[in-house]
């Protein structure tokens, strides 16, 4: 059970556990045992759980069974929260990595514009002196693509 209750990864799979642990242990000569597996619960597998505030006073499985009914819409809702938290974050540090790569592709884009108009150079040769990647150079074709050429003055 032990082992069962340290590998349980999720809440939820506390429950089934914990039922069949109370069921072998329900004879009163077992009275010590459930006390000191209740202690560990609260001490161990808990905290590892994130649950480590408000945790009552508990002297029986059924008052375990009662808490953890009690709480897991709550660390449901909490752990929803959590989750939507992490992902606004990795989508606006993904965002802001874009948005940088898409700005220095544009820089390169103008320069490389500025180069070829104001001093003839081709666009091969302006890429060349600018040290663009091939990774760039593909990025600047697909930007060139979307982009309408100058129109004449």
């Amino acid at each position: 059970y032990i082992v069962r209750l340290e590998q349980a990864e999720r809440l939820e799979s506390l429950e089934p556990i914990i039922a069949d642990l109370e069921t072998r242990l329900e004879s009163p000569q077992y009275a010590q045992l459930c006390r000191l597996f209740i202690e560990w619960l609260k001490r161990v597998v808990f905290k590892r759980a994130g649950i480590t505030e408000n945790v009552p006073e508990l002297k029986s499985f059924q008052e375990v069974h009662t808490m953890l009914a009690e709480r897991a819409a709550t660390w449901k809702d909490m752990y929803i929260q959590e989750g939507l938290a992490e992902g606004i974050l990795k989508g606006r540090s993904e965002g802001l990595v874009q948005g940088r790569s898409e700005g220095r592709i544009r820089a390169l884009a103008e320069s490389i514009r500025a180069m070829t108009t104001a001093l003839g150079l081709s666009e091969d040769r302006a890429c060349e002196i600018l040290n663009v990647s091939e990774d760039d150079k593909k990025a600047l074709a697909l930007l060139l693509k979307q982009q309408p050429a100058p129109l004449p003055e």
